[in-house]
């Protein structure tokens, strides 16, 4: 059989398979190597499928869909350095147990260390990464080999999901011919369909779950804190059943919960029901020496801690605090300070939890009171210094970002970068009954394709969708503006700029004064860029605005305009650092008083 029919038949078995798995998107980065697979994906009825020429962007766009669906998404690159870029973004599938189904593909055994061009080992290339590495090897027409790679191909899908969501690898190799033809063979056309008469094995996650003993275990030494706490660090966005065992625990405990934005209950209905127990302004408290006096006694942590700060000091320094982590796939303590760590589904420990306790619901202690009359009067403090702000001529970081969550319609899908956005969005905008939904990359927590994983969120979420992101991230991501021109929109890519990386003004070398403006820079990069000049280059609208009044009109233009809009949004460089020195000194004083 000739070669290139071989390899088109190869391409299409696999991709019926993926077809049949339930595989409905790919992003496709292009390149000869792949062109047999690129040819039969982009024939395929049932796969959709992009093209994004960069292949680190075309990852977190495919890791975006997967974050947002839950489900696999897929990617295929050509051979060589192409697949070396994708690592950023499977490093983060990993993080953030992401499901993706990276194929690669590969020269031929023969071109390997033989110095042939766009050649390298890319067996097991992205490491301990991936949950799992299949090479496909070379191309073979027997019965048994059609057989076999629609069963690798069905294992390395099922193992993006079990045990452990992940990345998996697939490594495909081809030898020219390349171009697809028409497989003239008979007999391996009906060894085709012999191989396909089985069905593959349908992908159902199973159930891990807690053992009753540890469910027992954690109950006994819940039902005696007195000072109790849920925290509800970074969440996917595809956790069924959350809500509703949350609600179960808190039924038949008087914990109080410290929920993130990325923890998809802090904004939205749950709101009505966590009320008076929800401390939204826990990264204030525990901010100030008066808040650091009155830590909880006992943490039920669910998956990754929050990302605030004060309540990192907060694990790290308390000597009495108990905590217990429950996590969906892995150890999340960062602390090194938990004394339990049930390993299994979130929701269905919390159940179990619930259902262990079954008492009536207990009376909040004086802390858990105490904890929510602080809770709001920390809320008019910051409101009253944002509307302070707000007075003021050059625009405030944290006045914008309170802003851009007001302005943002029921049901909009909110993606928030790294650094400086997913912390300023807890610190200024307290919960409410709003549905937004809310993505991140708090896998590896890098700046890195944040604005590409927006992209492919938004490809997927039916409303508008708006990423919160820094300058700095923007620039560093801005090749994704290529993938962004496929959206319908609204898709708005707000950028808070503020001439650089202004989080390290919170380094102690900064703030410190030791060093001077030219030093500085090497952290804070300050650019003097023309931001909407990117968008320009993709044929993308934009807009800067420079005060309140201009951002909010912008914002309600952008969020009903069936387009993409790049906002440059500047304000004053260093008002973060400013008003955040500002609010910590006016919360002090308030609990001082409050707590007297």
């Amino acid at each position: 059989m000739e070669a290139s029919s071989l390899f088109t038949a190869w391409a299409q078995l696999l991709v019926r398979s993926l077809e049949e798995l339930g595989l409905s998107h790919v992003v496709i980065s292009p390149g000869s190597r792949s062109t047999p697979l690129t040819w039969a994906l982009t024939q395929s009825a049932r796969i959709g499928h992009s093209i994004v020429i960069d292949e680190r962007s075309a990852a977190f766009t495919a890791l975006g869909r997967a974050k947002y669906t839950g489900k696999p998404c897929a990617l295929l690159c050509t051979s060589g350095s192409a697949a070396a870029n994708y690592l950023p973004a499977i490093v983060e599938s990993s993080q953030s147990h992401t499901p993706l189904l990276v194929i690669t593909a590969d020269r031929p055994f023969e071109l390997q260390q033989r110095g042939a061009p766009q050649t390298i080992d890319q067996v097991k290339l992205y490491g301990g990464f991936v949950r799992d590495y299949f090479d496909l090897g070379m191309p073979d027409e027997s019965l048994a080999a059609l057989r076999s790679l629609r069963s690798t191909i069905a294992q390395a899908f099922r193992r993006t999901v079990e045990p452990t969501p992940g990345p998996v690898q697939i490594n495909f190799r081809a030898r020219k011919p390349l171009e697809p033809t028409t497989i003239s063979d008979p007999t391996v056309q009906e060894r085709m369909n012999l191989a396909c008469r089985d069905p593959l094995p349908a992908l159902i996650p199973s159930l891990h779950c807690a053992a009753p003993q540890a469910i027992q275990r954690l109950a006994a030494r819940l039902g005696k804190a007195q000072r109790g706490v849920i925290t509800i660090g970074p969440q996917n966005l595809y956790q069924e059943g959350l809500t509703e065992a949350l609600t179960r625990i808190l039924q038949v405990s008087n914990f109080s919960v410290l929920c993130e934005s990325t923890g998809q209950l802090r904004h939205g209905p749950i709101h009505e029901t966590l009320n008076a127990r929800l401390c939204d302004a826990f990264d204030w408290f525990f901010a100030t020496s008066t808040g650091r006096t009155q830590p909880p006694d006992f943490v039920l942590q669910i998956g990754p801690s929050p990302t605030s700060g004060s309540w990192q000091e907060i694990l790290s320094r308390v000597d009495e605090l108990e905590l217990h982590v429950v996590s969906d796939h892995s150890l999340q303590d960062p602390s090194a300070r938990a004394q339990s760590v049930i390993l299994g589904s979130v929701v269905h420990s919390f159940n179990a939890l619930a259902t262990t306790l079954d008492a009536p619901p207990r009376a909040p202690s004086a802390w858990h009171t105490q904890l929510a009359r602080a809770n709001t009067r920390l809320w008019e403090v910051i409101d009253a210094e944002l509307s302070q702000a707000q007075k003021r001529t050059s625009l405030s970081e944290a006045v914008a970002v309170r802003a851009v969550f007001d302005q943002l319609p029921t049901g909009a899908l909110l993606a928030l970068g790294n650094s400086l956005p997913v912390r300023e969005i807890d610190q200024y905008v307290p919960a409410s009954s709003k549905p937004v939904r809310v993505i991140s990359q708090r896998g590896a927590n890098g700046i890195d394709g944040v604005l590409s994983g927006a992209i492919g969120a938004a490809a997927t979420h039916p409303g508008p969708a708006l990423c919160l992101l820094g300058d700095i991230s923007y620039l560093h991501d801005i090749g994704a503006l290529w993938a962004a021109r496929s959206l319908k929109g609204p898709f708005v890519v707000a950028v808070l700029n503020n001439q650089g990386g202004r989080i390290f003004e919170q380094l102690p070398l900064l703030r410190s004064n030791a060093v001077n403006e030219q030093v500085a820079a090497a952290w804070l990069t300050p650019h003097q860029l023309d931001l909407g000049a990117g968008a320009a280059l993709y044929g993308l609208h934009s807009v800067r605005v420079s005060t309140l009044a201009d951002l909010n009109t912008a914002l309600s233009d952008a969020l009903r305009a069936p387009q993409v809009t790049v906002m440059d949004i500047r304000v004053d460089p260093s008002s973060a650092q400013k008003m955040r020195d500002s609010l910590l000194a006016s919360c002090e004083a308030a609990l001082k008083t409050l707590l007297a």
